[in-house]
């Protein structure tokens, strides 16, 4: 994992980005969505390409606890500023949260950032809208990343 911040500059037009989150809940299903540009289409597992990327792969669980995975990657520069993130704990059930981690890479660096989702069940995407529009989690089942902050931008 990279630990020193890319230069604010070279965030405008990032060249081979790609976001990722993997899981450690056997039977959740956890869904990653993202937004490259206020007038871009947002990715996920039923928008799967857009001229600016394209969604890997939906995963609802996995054999090994460590190994749920999707992934986002960008083909066109994009500006990370802009760039919307979020989580969503789809379905499943778990005690007390989900945890996971979030990685962004760009060009040759990774970034990660470990997360929870504090929700004990999915919502089959019931946030999701609002906590892209409103750039914050807007249920337990929903998280927001900020993107800037985990390449070490923002504090």
């Amino acid at each position: 994992m990279s630990v020193r911040p890319v230069a604010v500059q070279s965030t405008k037009k990032a060249r081979n980005v790609e976001v990722s989150i993997t899981w450690d809940c056997r039977d959740c299903d956890l869904d990653l969505y993202a937004r490259p540009s206020p007038r871009a289409a947002t990715l996920y597992y039923r928008h799967t390409e857009s001229n600016e990327g394209k969604y890997i792969k939906d995963f609802r669980g996995s054999p090994r606890l460590s190994n749920s995975y999707e992934t986002i990657v960008f083909h066109k520069p994009i500006d990370l500023g802009q760039l919307v993130l979020a989580v969503n704990f789809f379905a499943g059930k778990v005690p007390s949260r989900v945890n996971g981690e979030f990685r962004i890479s760009l060009g040759n660096k990774t970034f990660g950032q470990k997360f929870q989702i504090k929700a004990t069940r999915g919502n089959k995407g019931a946030c999701i809208k609002d906590t892209l529009n409103n750039r914050k989690a807007t249920s337990l089942q929903c998280l927001f990343i900020d993107t800037m902050k985990v390449i070490g931008i923002r504090k």
